[in-house]
């Protein structure tokens, strides 16, 4: 049976070269670059973080399934009557790094 390697931290200053070349294709298209920003986002939202942003964006509403509010109370906090932390700045930048 093969191990699945995990994946390792690196820093930000790795994905300089990468952002650069889809700025490139970026520029070319007369479409906005990539903002550090956005990268920053897109990096949080393929790893562990993933899931807490799930969390927020299918249990925040009053309507939504006791189940998944209380999914969403459980990674986000919202105990004792204080609100979750919904991650709204993050989600916009992870929206725009997608768009």
């Amino acid at each position: 049976i093969e191990k699945n390697p995990r994946r390792k931290p690196q820093p930000l200053a790795e994905f300089v070269s990468a952002r650069n070349d889809v700025n490139l294709l970026l520029k070319g298209l007369k479409q906005p670059e990539m903002t550090e920003e956005e990268l920053i986002g897109g990096r949080l939202y393929t790893g562990p973080l993933f899931v807490k942003y799930n969390g927020v964006l299918r249990g925040c509403r009053d309507s939504d399934p006791l189940e998944l509010r209380l999914i969403l109370k459980q990674l986000c906090g919202g105990a004792q009557g204080t609100k979750p932390n919904l991650y709204t700045t993050t989600l916009h930048v992870i929206n725009s790094c997608i768009i």
